[in-house]
């Protein structure tokens, strides 16, 4: 007669829930047999709670893998205003790129110029795929991305060819020159070459580099904030924890 006493307070609670709660109602057939209740209660409230377990399981390494995982930041650098005399205010540069408005990615020379120029040395803080455009009002222009910084001489190519990738000749003014791939690599220093056909006096520029990592040109600066992820590998190996440790929880539940 012990187990009878020591399990009426769960037969009365779950007659209780049994008779009262529509829902369990609906899903228990009705048995005048208390017993024959409380037994098939609690065998459901026991898979319930494997299921609430591996549900919270599949939440908590969800939630991980989203929080812990890299995130790529894009960013945008812009940057604009009339020409300004430099020393010396005209520059050799690499050949004109043609056809007109076609991004150009070597350069053999000879040499062009000299010309007006305006430079914007920039880094990223993250590797990948970037895309450029600049607009120039009052002259034809054509701008060149080169890795380091240029040299500006109006009577020899004072940087070497092989520091250009990319180069477009814009033919009209209004004119925009549209760079679609650019491939930096962060910390590396870089420069954005934009060169002036004509006399440069009363001219402006208006020049716009974005991508997936943060833009150091002009007025816009990164700050170097260190924050922490986990690689691929290792968001897999906490989930695998993870997956172990509640596997062992639902074991020892059962037993």
């Amino acid at each position: 007669m012990t187990p009878l006493t020591n399990t009426r307070p769960r037969m009365v609670a779950a007659g209780y829930c049994l008779q009262f709660s529509p829902i369990w109602r609906f899903v228990l057939p009705y048995h005048q047999n208390k017993f024959t209740q409380l037994r098939v209660f609690f065998t459901m409230l026991h898979h319930t709670k494997r299921c609430l377990a591996l549900l919270k399981f599949s939440v908590i390494s969800a939630l991980l893998a989203v929080a812990l995982a890299p995130t790529a930041n894009a960013g945008t650098a812009t940057a604009s205003g009339n020409w300004v005399a430099a020393t010396p205010t005209q520059t050799l540069t690499p050949e004109i790129p043609t056809p007109a408005g076609t991004q150009k990615t070597t350069f053999t020379g000879p040499a062009s110029g000299p010309y007006g120029y305006t430079l914007l040395p920039f880094t990223v803080d993250q590797s990948g795929t970037y895309s450029a455009a600049v607009t120039v009002n009052g002259s034809v222009h054509t701008s060149w991305f080169l890795s380091g910084l240029f040299t500006p001489n109006s009577a020899v190519l004072a940087t070497p060819l092989s520091n250009f990738f990319a180069g477009i000749f814009s033919s009209t003014t209004p004119g925009t020159g549209n760079f679609t791939s650019l491939n930096l690599v962060a910390g590396q220093q870089y420069t954005w070459l934009i060169a002036y056909g004509t006399t440069p006096g009363g001219l402006n520029y208006s020049a716009t580099l974005t991508g997936p990592g943060c833009i150091a040109m002009g007025t816009n600066t990164c700050s170097a904030v260190a924050v922490p992820t986990l690689s691929t590998w290792g968001i897999a190996a906490l989930i695998s924890m993870l997956a172990v440790g509640s596997f062992l929880t639902l074991r020892r539940n059962q037993s």
